[in-house]
């Protein structure tokens, strides 16, 4: 067996161009959090001609340790059914990819197999949008090391409120979980290679798509496209449960939290969430200090949580099935527990 020392020094050498490495992986990875505006941005992404950006692969991450960067031919197919097995809401479009063994080349890159079953299509750039990317960018970089990254980030007063609205889920919680995902994912973004992560804010790209774009487009190294301004004309899909799914942009969908939460809630979000917001650049309405969730409010966020996921799951599905919410809960616990 490869030791992880061993691999780690094959993910130098695939980054470095040598062991028969692809010129360019072309992948880019959406992070954020839930209700940050990832499914917006990856739509935003796609409906550049050289930009397909696929849903969640939360279990994606967890390869990591298991394959490295690189694999000996004789692993692909395992490689390929690991891959196919962590495809947990079915988003690879080519499930079953053709990859000719090639002699000249003993190892052949993971994005090489990642990026065949992302789909067919001819574009510079594809990848996935998965919220939990933020907090396992280390992982993904290790499995593919020449990929690139996009944060979105969003006032978590928002958030928290959309928590609430289409979860029934506990606000300081969401909170305390914003923050941890937060921090952790910018101590990672402080240790990547330059030029591999581009951040943005949800507020930005309501008030200025176009913006946005040439940002993006910069980049990435694309010429700027004019389905930025129209993105939602280019969605074809309409999930169940994602309410403003392809619809066009709302410039106005920020800072509800001032009118729809109380001032004793927006002073313990902000408590709670305090040390990503001054890092991210979100001014406190009314926190003057951080302290952080307490084991009661903690206890009974769990509780209430887990009831909300049980019981209602989302407020938006139009088939809110018992087995759907079961299946939901699942996939957490998959990505939760090591090892699944």
């Amino acid at each position: 067996m490869v030791s992880y020392a061993e691999k780690e020094e094959t993910m130098r050498d695939v980054a470095h161009g040598r062991e028969g490495a692809s010129e360019k992986s072309g992948l880019v990875h959406v992070c954020g959090f839930p209700s940050s505006g990832t499914d917006l941005l990856s739509n935003f992404l796609s409906s550049h001609p050289d930009i397909h950006v696929r849903g969640e692969f939360p279990m994606l991450p967890k390869l990591a340790r298991r394959f490295g960067a690189a694999v000996p031919w004789e692993q692909v197919n395992d490689l390929v059914e690991a891959l196919r097995a962590g495809d947990v809401y079915r988003n690879f479009e080519n499930r079953y990819p053709a990859l000719n063994a090639d002699e000249t080349r003993p190892l052949v890159t993971v994005a090489e197999v990642y990026g065949a079953m992302l789909t067919n299509r001819h574009v510079r750039w594809r990848g996935n949008k998965t919220p939990q990317n933020t907090e396992n960018m280390d992982r993904l970089l290790y499995l593919f090391p020449e990929t690139r990254f996009i944060f979105i980030s969003r006032d978590i007063r928002d958030i928290c409120l959309s928590w609430r609205e289409k979860w029934a889920k506990d606000i300081y919680l969401c909170a305390a979980r914003w923050n941890a995902r937060m921090m952790r994912g910018l101590d990672v973004a402080a240790t990547l290679p330059p030029g591999r992560l581009l951040t943005l804010r949800f507020e930005e790209l309501i008030s200025d798509p176009a913006e946005v774009g040439r940002k993006i487009c910069n980049f990435l190294g694309l010429e700027f496209n004019e389905n930025f301004i129209n993105y939602h004309l280019f969605v074809k899909a309409s999930p169940d449960g994602k309410k403003n799914y392809g619809r066009p942009m709302k410039p106005q969908n920020r800072e509800k939290w001032r009118t729809a939460l109380t001032t004793k809630e927006v002073r313990r979000i902000e408590e709670i969430a305090l040390p990503s917001m001054q890092r991210l650049g979100y001014p406190p309405e009314h926190a003057t200090s951080a302290r952080p969730i307490t084991g009661g409010e903690l206890a009974r966020g769990l509780v209430m949580d887990a009831s909300s996921a049980l019981l209602i799951g989302n407020r938006y599905w139009k088939r809110n099935r018992l087995r759907d919410r079961l299946r939901r809960i699942g996939v957490w616990i998959r990505y939760r527990m090591p090892g699944l």
